[in-house]
């Protein structure tokens, strides 16, 4: 069952003062480019505890309002790590 819980990000949390400024942009530029997101849109994002998956994770929750969407997130365990991914797995849960 798949459900979607509300996450909300720190209303202090400011996309242009973060070190992941750049990074953000062009997540933000390829998602306008490809209209991607529209406002209302369910967003389900698969983490798998990696900093790649982590970052993206970030990104959403600091541009939820702006974009206006809900946000889910549901972890994906690859198990190409071992205990690594059972770590990433309780990582991502907590």
């Amino acid at each position: 069952m798949l459900r979607f819980l509300p996450v909300n990000i720190n209303k202090d949390m400011n996309m242009s003062t973060q070190p992941s400024a750049i990074f953000f942009k062009t997540i933000e530029q390829t998602i306008d480019e490809h209209r991607m997101i529209n406002s209302k849109d369910a967003v389900l994002i698969a983490v798998s505890g990696g900093p790649d998956s982590v970052a993206l994770v970030l990104f959403f929750l600091a541009s939820q309002k702006k974009h206006d969407i809900t946000i889910g997130i549901a972890h994906v365990n690859h198990m190409l790590r071992g205990d690594e991914s059972i770590r990433d797995e309780y990582f991502v849960r907590k």
